[in-house]
């Protein structure tokens, strides 16, 4: 089984999302009229599909549940425990 590799894609679709989000509303702010609601709109987009990646692809490999807080910078699964990127349950750190 290839553990991560949808894991993967969606964090670099998240970051993209997310940089793109950020960009189109900082934009936004500096302008007024019609490309400013172009922009704000364009950023609204952006954040509908940074959800929609985190949905869709950001879930555990063994236990299917959908990771939100901390996905860009978790290695395991809050929920199993379970390495997100080599498929090995991890062993508790005391």
């Amino acid at each position: 089984m290839n553990y991560g590799s949808d894991f993967e894609h969606g964090k670099s679709m998240l970051k993209n999302f997310i940089f793109i989000s950020l960009i189109t509303a900082v934009a936004a702010y500096f302008t007024n009229g019609v490309l400013h609601n172009f922009l704000l709109c364009v950023t609204i987009l952006a954040f509908g599909g940074a959800i929609w990646s985190i949905v869709k692809y950001c879930r555990c490999p063994h236990c299917g549940k959908v990771i939100f807080m901390g996905v860009l910078v978790i290695k395991q699964c809050p929920n199993c425990r379970y390495d997100l990127y080599k498929g090995k349950k991890v062993k508790k750190k005391r």
